[in-house]
């Protein structure tokens, strides 16, 4: 039965291999940018145009004990970008030596099928994504792995995850995307970037678009200025109560950690009243590629992993602690915001957005920023960051409610010995604790 459920997961992924769509060129959103090689998280708003190589981003930058405000042009095509600090009140201009983020679908990318972030049980519960992998190589000989994940309706990019061993792993999570360029001018750099010949020529050395419906006078200070307040409202302002996420759920699950080589591709099925997990997964590990079924007991701090290659099964001691995947009441909240976009049907779904921190009986402090579904409080994603686990992202889709299988708790045959699959029930099964 298991052994079936794993071939059928597996299909779901290779079987009918969708064609990749075509994403916007040029659009707007707001967005979460974390680097774990090079130490940064920004939040801030992002125009986007993919037809000139070109991006700017107003930022909130958190970056080692810096908590600095930003505004950043970057002109690829140029290999040039203009960063003004609003707390210094200064400009700088270097080189740009990153390559090129292509937030389309790449070429010669493999789909991993279609999935619902949250859940298709109801209106406002889901949406309904295409999820892509890839690799491809730089014009400096770095090779870039990437994932992500767009919009089925549309192809709005909702997160794109690249790594490097150059560049390290950068996640990019977008939100509230509206297509197109609201401002022509948008790309122009600050006065304070420019010498004096280059700004009286700005328009000739900056403007790739024209609209004439569109006003064309430059961001001035207190439009920035606004926007960005306007930018950090959103997440400091009006901070909701947390919603309380199902105690016991399904789901298909993406995890994936860079610095400890391995990806999860699998069933989980969770249950935070007994501190429950089952995960029947793929693994990607260095260069194996076995199928596990994993039972966790934490309660037992103990786990059972079935290895289907080789038909055999281990017993372990659980070290890591359990992962509850609702929100804390310490987490401090970053507001709401629209995976994909509010502007048309189905190319969007609100979630509500916590980060916090935990500190480990090793003395480990793990930091994460965490999403739910607004409506249901459905998880979403998790992306956690530690020094000395690296960083690990966790992406949740087709969630369903409750535990369709009483026993899926019990472990196999092959993990207990006769004694305990006798008493398999009273060992393993616990139907007497109420659920609140």
């Amino acid at each position: 039965m298991f052994a079936i459920l794993v071939l059928c997961f597996v299909a779901l992924a290779a079987a009918q291999q969708p064609q990749p769509c075509t994403s916007p060129p040029q659009w707007e959103a707001n967005i979460f940018d974390y680097n774990q090689q090079q130490k940064f998280m920004v939040r801030g708003r992002l125009s986007y145009d993919a037809v000139y190589r070109r991006e700017r981003i107003i930022e909130e930058v958190n970056f080692g004990s810096q908590g600095d405000a930003f505004d950043v042009i970057a002109l690829f095509d140029s290999q040039t970008e203009y960063i003004y600090d609003f707390k210094a009140r200064n400009c700088s201009r270097r080189r740009i030596e990153r390559p090129w983020r292509d937030f389309g679908i790449p070429q010669g990318a493999r789909s991993f099928g279609e999935a619902y972030i949250g859940s298709s049980a109801a209106p406002g519960l889901g949406l309904l994504v295409t999820l892509w992998g890839g690799n491809h190589t730089t014009p400096s000989n770095d090779t870039v792995r990437t994932f992500g994940t767009w919009t089925y309706q549309a192809c709005i990019p909702v997160r794109f995850i690249s790594h490097s061993e150059r560049f390290g792993r950068t996640e990019t999570s977008f939100f509230d995307v509206t297509a197109g360029i609201s401002d022509p001018n948008v790309f122009i750099p600050r006065r304070e970037c420019l010498t004096e010949k280059e700004y009286a020529m700005r328009d000739i050395l900056f403007v790739k678009v024209s609209d004439n419906n569109v006003d064309q006078t430059p961001l001035n200070d207190k439009m920035l200025a606004a926007l960005l307040l306007c930018l950090v409202g959103i997440a400091v302002a009006q901070r909701p109560q947390p919603c309380t996420a199902p105690p016991q759920w399904e789901g298909r699950i993406f995890d994936i950690n860079e610095q400890q080589k391995f990806s999860v591709e699998g069933k989980l099925s969770y249950d935070a009243v007994y501190h429950r997990e089952r995960i029947i997964d793929e693994i990607d590990e260095g260069s194996t590629s076995d199928y596990y079924d994993v039972l966790s007991l934490f309660d037992s701090r103990v786990e059972f992993v079935y290895n289907f290659k080789a038909r055999n099964c281990t017993r372990r001691e659980i070290q890591r602690p359990w992962r509850d995947f609702g929100i804390r009441p310490t987490d401090q909240s970053y507001g709401e915001a629209y995976i994909g976009s509010s502007v048309f049907p189905d190319t969007g779904v609100l979630v509500t957005i916590w980060a916090g921190n935990f500190t480990l009986p090793s003395n480990d402090t793990i930091d994460y920023v965490s999403t739910w579904t607004y409506k249901g409080c459905l998880p979403v994603s998790r992306t956690t960051y530690s020094d000395k686990f690296g960083s690990s992202h966790l992406s949740f889709y087709d969630i369903t409610i409750g535990i369709s299988d009483p026993n899926v708790f019990i472990p196999r045959r092959e993990c207990v010995s006769a004694e305990e699959w006798e008493n398999r029930y009273a060992l393993f099964d616990v139907p007497h604790k109420k659920i609140h």
